[in-house]
């Protein structure tokens, strides 16, 4: 469901030369986040910012600093952005 919601945001765009791909992680309250969530979300970030294209990752607002403090720790050379984003709604709506 949660990929279907993003997708058809990104389909209002008016970007037809833009190729965006969406990689679902999880969909789960920040506030249940784990320590290994985390590790997975800058495992997946490193991954794409190797030299690929900026990143966004949509995050519940309650523990985003956490996970930006966590990524800011891990990834020590960008080429590119990571931007942190509130997430939509809450994870029960």
């Amino acid at each position: 469901m949660f990929s279907a919601q993003i997708n058809r945001y990104l389909q209002t765009l008016r970007l037809p030369e833009l190729k965006i791909e969406v990689t679902p992680l999880m969909n789960k309250d920040s506030l249940e986040m784990t320590a290994e969530d985390r590790e997975m979300i800058s495992g997946c970030s490193a991954g794409a910012c190797g030299g690929g294209p900026p990143v966004v990752i949509t995050h519940g607002t309650d523990t985003m600093v956490e996970t930006g403090k966590l990524l800011k720790g891990k990834i020590s050379r960008l080429r590119h952005p990571i931007v942190l984003t509130g997430a939509m709604g809450a994870a029960g709506v």
